[in-house]
């Protein structure tokens, strides 16, 4: 049979002999204190926990306002019913609007044509490429590549890679290579590809642009070798 938990055992179901008056030494070597049958143990009261409350500063939100007691041990916001508020709301100042052309983010200089570099010539040229609101260089609308054809200039096609090793079709024109037949042009549109560019900004947002591109090739070691000479969104048109 199973003493009760509340229960604790006594001298007569627990051998062992007597020590004092209020214990014995049981059979494992256990002190017990002798607690006559069907006695209920008194069970220790455990303190309950402390509770430990934080003190909040006063934060005053009006000359009027302020941290009263309303209650024994309470706290909270005391408002006077003839207390006057007001509140002062600004206007946000429009802001100017952003308008920024298009620049070059990543040049690679093309090979001197060696013909024209023996005979110390030197040479320029000028394209004109479409650039997208990413940034990226793009394909003229047909209406305008038409009127480029008239005009007798010749629309070229050229490819350059994105990640992934995908490749994306640009369009490009060469308005003007002088002099002519020295490669200036052919060297250039070898590395146009790998020119990255940053959007036309217009009233703070992309839009896609036009770009024309002077590029000077010249045997000195410090010259200027590219310039924008056009610089303008898709809303103007040539």
């Amino acid at each position: 049979m199973m003493t009760p938990i509340s229960v604790l055992p006594t001298k007569r179901n627990v051998g062992g002999r007597a020590q004092q008056s209020d214990g014995f030494v049981g059979q494992f070597g256990i002190k017990l204190r002798i607690i006559p049958d069907g006695q209920v143990a008194p069970v220790p009261k455990t303190p309950p926990p402390k509770v430990y409350a934080q003190e909040l500063a006063p934060v005053l939100i009006d000359p009027n306002v302020s941290i009263s007691d309303l209650d024994e041990g309470k706290a909270g916001v005391y408002v006077p019913e003839d207390a006057l508020y007001s509140f002062e709301l600004k206007e946000r100042a429009p802001e100017e609007p952003i308008n920024r052309p298009c620049s070059v983010l990543t040049k690679v200089d093309p090979e001197y044509p060696r013909v024209a570099e023996d005979a110390s010539k030197e040479g320029q040229v000028v394209l004109i490429l479409p650039i997208d609101a990413s940034g990226n260089k793009s394909i003229f609308p047909d209406d305008l590549s038409r009127d480029f054809a008239k005009r007798g200039y010749r629309v070229r096609t050229l490819k350059y890679e994105v990640a992934g090793g995908i490749e994306r079709e640009f369009n490009v024109v060469i308005a003007r290579e002088e002099p002519a037949d020295w490669f200036f042009a052919s060297n250039l549109l070898k590395v146009i590809p790998q020119w990255t560019f940053t959007p036309w900004i217009e009233n703070s947002r992309p839009v896609s642009a036009f770009l024309t591109i002077r590029y000077d090739y010249c045997l000195a070691q410090h010259c200027s070798r590219y310039e924008f000479i056009g610089n303008v969104s898709t809303s103007t048109r040539f």
